[in-house]
């Protein structure tokens, strides 16, 4: 709640969709493109490592072009946006799936397929 809160002020201070590039000092904008960038590695973290999301998708859709915008007016760079998980550690499914039917080997694997018609045709 508290990084949704951080958000939300942070959302109505520098004011969304700025036609201009914020008139700051070199300095702050690489600490405000710092600290942002830490909020949402944080964010994304949260969500692919403990299967949380501690912000709404539309703030943090909203909060990470403006961290793209800001990069590009001050390094000239227009990073992808980068929504896979994170590459150390694990990595646990955002949704679980109750419904699928855990198979011990490739021998039933095979024998459950063998039962499916078609499978992998729509």
């Amino acid at each position: 709640m508290q990084n949704g809160v951080w958000a939300l002020v942070l959302w109505m201070l520098v004011g969304y969709g700025q036609a201009v590039c914020p008139a700051w000092p070199q300095a702050r904008a690489d600490r405000e493109i710092e600290r942002l960038s830490q909020q949402i590695t944080e964010w994304k973290n949260a969500y692919w490592q403990q299967g949380s999301s501690t912000v709404s998708d539309e703030v943090y859709d909203q909060l990470a072009e403006r961290l793209a915008y800001w990069r590009r007016c001050f390094t000239g760079e227009a990073p992808v946006h980068d929504a896979s998980p994170p590459l150390k550690g694990e990595a646990r499914h955002p949704v679980a799936h109750t419904g699928v039917r855990k198979l011990a080997n490739q021998t039933d694997v095979a024998l459950d397929a063998r039962s499916i018609r078609h499978v992998g045709t729509a």
